[in-house]
């Protein structure tokens, strides 16, 4: 059933746009440790949905759109970020990352 993998190419896409990497920050700077360049510290989903107006899928069943806010952490320092356009000047948390927020939309299985 090549439906059934879609959703799931879905999910990982999500989270690779925004969990690239994946360390917690300790003490000294984040480059020093050669942590993450960018990783999602919170998720919030605030809406649930039925997909596909609650129709089944065969034994996939049926699936739900949740909708949310990611948010994540960029390190202005990491070479994998040096092509976004003035990151250096963002405001920056205390451990010197920047933080920023996007939309998401999940697609996935009901159960």
């Amino acid at each position: 059933m090549r439906f059934r993998r879609w959703p799931i190419a879905l999910i990982l896409g999500v989270c690779a746009s925004g969990c690239l990497g994946g360390g917690e920050y300790g003490a000294g700077s984040p480059t020093e440790q050669g942590a993450a360049h960018s990783r999602v510290t919170r998720l919030e989903i605030t809406s649930r949905r039925p997909a596909f107006g609650g129709r089944s899928f065969g034994d996939a069943g049926t699936y739900e759109i949740l909708l949310g806010t990611a948010t994540a952490v960029a390190d202005p320092h990491a070479a994998q970020n040096a092509d976004v356009v003035d990151l250096a000047l963002a405001p920056r948390n205390a451990a010197g990352l920047v933080e920023y927020r996007y939309e998401v939309q999940i697609l996935k299985p009901a159960d």
